[in-house]
C-alpha cells in the first residue's frame, strides 16, 4: 500500500477531514489531497508533521512493520520470568497458556521450543 493510502486510512480512522488534518500538519488541504491520491510524494518533513498529527510514526505511514510496545503489565511479567531458573520457564508458559485458554475458550498450542529445557 502506498503512503498516501495509509495517510488517508489513518486520517479516516482518526475521524479527521482533509482540512482538519492539513491544518494540524501545517500543510495546504489541496496538497494533502495530492498526497492521498498519489499525485505528490511528501517530503520527509511533511511526512513527520502528518504522522505527528495522526499520532503515529513515519514508519507506520511508510508501511514498515512496527513492533507494538510492551505495556507496563507485560514488562512486569517478563521481569518475573527473568527470576525463574531456565528449566522452569516451560512450566510457567504452559500454566499461562492453560489460564488463557480458560478465559477465551480456546486452546493455545505450546510451541515445541517453549517446552525444551533451556541450555
Amino acid at each position: 500500500m502506498e503512503i498516501g493510502k495509509r495517510v488517508k486510512e489513518k486520517r479516516i480512522k482518526a475521524g479527521l477531514g482533509q482540512g482538519e488534518l492539513a491544518a494540524q500538519a501545517g500543510i495546504n488541504p489541496a496538497y494533502l489531497w495530492r498526497i492521498e491520491t498519489a499525485r505528490s510524494q511528501p517530503s520527509a518533513g511533511v511526512l513527520v508533521r502528518i504522522a505527528d498529527a495522526l499520532g503515529c510514526s513515519v514508519a507506520e505511514l511508510a508501511g514498515e512493520e512496527v513492533a507494538t510496545p510492551l505495556t507496563p503489565a507485560q514488562k512486569r511479567w517478563l521481569g518475573l520470568l527473568d527470576l525463574l531458573p531456565p528449566a522452569r520457564i516451560p512450566e510457567a508458559y504452559a500454566q499461562v497458556a492453560r489460564l488463557a485458554a480458560e478465559e477465551v475458550g480456546e486452546d493455545f498450542p505450546v510451541p515445541d521450543d517453549a517446552l525444551a529445557p533451556a541450555s
